[in-house]
């Protein structure tokens, strides 16, 4: 099989010494014509391979515990037997496969919301730049969820 093509957002592809992973699974179409429950395939890339090259890595605000690079794949040459389930099953695999993320990255999503709002909420109780702040009003609205009036 020949991967032609871009990918972005590659989670943790740099490997953990930044060096390249050893082993990426590259979610493609092998079927243009098919639809894609039918037509795309995830295709088990190893190191080293001639023609993955690293175009930049995408500048993150936030959130930095792994780079984020946008890859370039120039006729890179995978065996069919790296093709995962049976070709054409990627859509399907690749869906389960963040089924489970998706509730860790809501998680994550509230946990730091709820610190943002612990961190302001202490800035504003504790700071007194401009004169002091009405702290009555701040414990009436310290409510950690919006609420209806």
């Amino acid at each position: 099989m020949v991967i032609n093509g871009r990918k972005k957002w590659v989670s943790s592809a740099t490997g953990w010494q930044r060096d390249g992973a050893d082993l990426l699974c590259v979610v493609c179409r092998t079927d243009p014509e098919a639809p894609a429950e039918r037509g795309i395939s995830i295709i088990a890339v190893e190191k080293p391979t001639s023609g993955v090259v690293l175009d930049r890595v995408i500048e993150s605000p936030g959130y930095r515990s792994h780079l984020l690079p946008e890859f370039s794949f120039h006729d890179v040459v995978a065996p069919r037997r790296t093709c995962s389930a049976r070709k054409g099953g990627g859509l399907r695999l690749g869906g389960a496969s963040f089924t489970g993320a998706a509730a860790l990255i809501g998680m994550l999503g509230v946990a730091l919301m709820r610190a943002a709002f612990d961190h302001t909420l202490r800035f504003a109780r504790t700071e007194h730049r401009g004169g002091p702040c009405r702290s009555s009003r701040i414990r009436r609205s310290a409510t950690p969820w919006p609420t209806r009036r």
